[in-house]
């Protein structure tokens, strides 16, 4: 296995307090070095923030390599829309949910009663009363899942077993620079480790290097897939995090307990923490912001 980077884990990173963080531009050059002060015990994911239920193989390494999880709270009824154009409009996810649902049903309704005779039915079978529309409901919500103490003990969980079975298998600080795949349906790999060149043979290569580096690395694909991985194109994207030194969002005023609240300001989302419910100091942050575009999680 082969990383490029001085740590394992790629966009999976997780940034605590002393970590130091490297930002590089385009062609690899140093851009900004960003120093992390967070107190002991909160952290950053900058990288995945969640696992869906129905991610059963992440899952399933998880209770198989001992990684403890705990519920992600994606949202709640308390989650705030806020709108940035001065009014200064916060409106309850709850208010926004049921006033749209209240005003449609009353257009329906109205609609329906003229139009169709044949939807009389559904309207007077009073389906929406008997657990139709729970899973949005103020005590029910979508389960998903977060490593406790951040997703990168998924990462530390691989490299332990990964070790245990097969010994140093991870080759750190390991650039590949060429890719070669060989007539006899194996696959070279050209990389640089520790100023010298080296080269793999394996039966296969599976590649997670993000296709606009693997547009920077010779290869032999064919012109088809050179193809779809020049047409591919990531956003400009960036999380940013800050800590509070109370959790504020917590407080009768608000009562937000994990969750994610919408605004229409260039940051898009604000990220609450699902952990350390009403603890002192806590993290917020805004996820992956695109096109240039800033953001801030709670933690």
């Amino acid at each position: 296995m082969l990383e490029a980077s001085d740590r394992a884990g790629g966009r999976n990173r997780t940034a605590r307090g002393g970590d130091v963080l490297r930002e590089l531009g385009p062609t690899g050059e140093p851009v900004t070095t960003h120093r992390c002060s967070f107190d002991d015990g909160l952290y950053l994911d900058l990288g995945p923030g969640r696992i869906p239920y129905h991610h059963r193989r992440v899952l399933d390494y998880c209770r198989a390599f001992g990684v403890d999880l705990e519920p992600y709270m994606t949202k709640t009824t308390a989650n705030v829309v806020h709108l940035a154009d001065g009014r200064g409009v916060r409106w309850r996810n709850r208010q926004v949910a049921n006033d749209t649902r209240g005003r449609l049903a009353a257009m329906l309704a109205g609609t329906l009663e003229q139009r169709d005779a044949g939807a009389g039915e559904l309207l007077e079978s009073g389906f929406w009363r008997h657990s139709f529309y729970q899973p949005v409901d103020y005590l029910w919500q979508a389960t998903m899942f977060q490593p406790v103490g951040g997703m990168d003990r998924i990462v530390t969980a691989f490299e332990r077993e990964l070790g245990s079975e097969f010994g140093e298998v991870v080759e750190l600080n390991s650039e590949v620079t060429t890719i070669r795949l060989l007539d006899e349906g194996k696959a070279a790999v050209d990389y640089r480790r520790d100023g010298l060149p080296r080269t793999l043979v394996a039966d296969y290569c599976v590649s997670s290097i993000p296709l606009p580096v693997l547009r920077g690395i010779s290869t032999n694909f064919s012109a088809e897939f050179d193809a779809a991985i020049r047409a591919v194109e990531f956003a400009s994207t960036c999380k940013v995090g800050w800590q509070a030194e109370e959790r504020f969002w917590e407080g009768d005023a608000d009562q937000i307990y994990g969750g994610i609240g919408w605004t229409n300001h260039p940051i898009t989302q604000l990220w609450y923490p699902s952990n350390d419910y009403f603890s002192a100091a806590g993290l917020q942050a805004a996820p992956p912001a695109r096109e240039q575009r800033a953001f801030l999680r709670a933690g």
